[in-house]
């Protein structure tokens, strides 16, 4: 399930909660106010998460918590959580003074009882972090202890043996690498090397959170996919940062969609 299906069912069972308490709790008459009112209402009160999870989704992938030092992490965050939450305060309070069921009614300003808002800022803060828990808590399932030690073997760079001499390259400048004849060329920001070597050695030595074989003829570097392509034959490729098109399997791609769904 990728992060934004899961802030999709969050917002559809915290619609469907609300309308129900507003609807049992405060409507006590329910055949004065029906219930489709007071949920479309909420709908229209809690649609800016769509926009507030993809800033919370962008800017937990840009400094994730197993990379990032833990305060700046949480710090970035209750920034962004003070914002949304203001900001979603004085959309309650615009939506509410024109779309509510509740308007005109007594003890009610802006279309709601004024604990409404104090419940609706409160809850925001809580599905907020409760969203960044569960992301915390998926990148760090995601590792393994096996999987710590795999990589911690992995060397940080490679001495390609190219044609009469040696290169030295850092791993993490690899972009991509592509199967030649029997042969694989290495690209990386300046330069390709030609390398004796096959593209399955490559695959086994490569630390796998980096690099993912996404078709037989082509590893890439994760950190360089810019987006995954549908073209008019149905089939897909990966574009990269620098600009780089390489056709993707159709396994290669469920794999690249799980790992930048993380």
């Amino acid at each position: 399930m990728s992060r934004y299906q899961i802030i999709l069912i969050g917002i559809l069972a915290v619609i469907m909660t609300f309308s129900a308490l507003i609807y049992f709790r405060i409507n006590s008459t329910p055949s004065s106010i029906s219930f489709v009112p007071i949920l479309l209402w909420q709908a229209v009160v809690w649609s800016p998460w769509l926009l507030f999870g993809f800033l919370n989704i962008k800017l937990d992938r840009r400094y994730p918590i197993v990379e990032q030092p833990i305060h700046f992490w949480i710090l970035r965050h209750s920034g962004l959580s003070l914002i949304i939450i203001t900001s979603h305060v004085a959309w309650f309070f615009i939506v509410s003074g024109n779309f509510s069921p509740f308007l005109g009614m007594d003890n009610t300003g802006y279309g709601a009882f004024f604990f409404f808002f104090i419940m609706w800022g409160v809850c925001d803060f809580l599905f907020y972090w409760a969203l960044l828990g569960i992301f915390a808590l998926r990148q760090l399932l995601s590792i393994s202890p096996a999987q710590e030690n795999i990589g911690a073997e992995k060397p940080d760079y490679f001495l390609l043996k190219t044609t009469g001499r040696q290169s030295s390259v850092a791993i993490c400048d690899i972009h991509w690498i592509e199967a030649e004849d029997y042969c694989c060329r290495v690209h990386t920001k300046d330069n390709n090397y030609l390398v004796r070597q096959s593209l399955n050695s490559f695959e086994k030595t490569l630390p796998s959170t980096l690099f993912l074989r996404i078709h037989r003829s082509t590893i890439i570097n994760i950190k360089q996919v810019d987006q995954i392509v549908k073209q008019e034959n149905r089939r897909h490729i990966v574009r990269l940062r620098n600009g780089t098109e390489r056709a993707i399997s159709p396994s290669g791609r469920q794999k690249l969609q799980q790992i930048l769904s993380l």
